[in-house]
């Protein structure tokens, strides 16, 4: 059958038995998400969400043992350069502040004692939202902060994404719909 064909008559078995093969090509698990629709059972969706978070898992850990050969291979055989792009072995190179209110004093005096040329230098969003709105209360935190939806354009027309929400990590001030 091809994939965007729906065979009403069949959809629950065909679904719960491919649910049974213990493992399939990308080909057949995107075959069996393409057979789901609006009118799917609940059940249906959440063994799709499920079947997609071990494939993307499963993509990872394929990912890993690869970058693991290449290591290797990089090893023996040097660099692997595709047009711009060198592959090389090394260690990320991670920079971070080890003195913030040192810094902070450094670069403000750098500046001349300007607050809004100290602003320039900080990251884009230097401040853990959550720490400080519990720190300086709603209505202050509601002067300094906003908070957009940014909705996801294809074709420049807006679609509406499926957000999940971790309800262990949701406070008065999490996720609000």
């Amino acid at each position: 059958m091809n994939p965007m064909e729906f065979d009403e008559a069949n959809h629950d078995k065909d679904w719960r038995m491919s649910l049974a093969m213990p493992r399939g090509s990308i080909d057949q698990i995107e075959s069996r998400i393409c057979q789901l629709s609006e009118s799917s059972d609940m059940e249906q969706i959440i063994e799709g969400l499920n079947l997609t978070s071990v494939l993307l898992s499963r993509a990872k850990l394929v990912r890993q043992m690869l970058e693991r050969i290449a290591i290797q291979w990089i090893g023996i055989h040097g660099p692997i350069e595709i047009g711009d792009i060198r592959y090389v072995v090394g260690h990320q190179k991670v920079v971070s502040c080890t003195d913030v209110v040192r810094c902070t004093h450094t670069v403000l005096e750098a500046c001349g004692g300007d607050v809004k040329a100290l602003c320039d230098y900080l990251s884009s969003e230097p401040y853990t939202y959550g720490s400080v709105r519990r720190l300086i209360g709603d209505e202050q935190f509601g002067q300094v902060f906003r908070e957009d939806r940014r909705p996801k354009l294809i074709d420049g027309k807006v679609q509406l994404q499926l957000l999940r929400i971790d309800q262990r990590f949701v406070k008065q001030h999490g996720f609000e719909d």
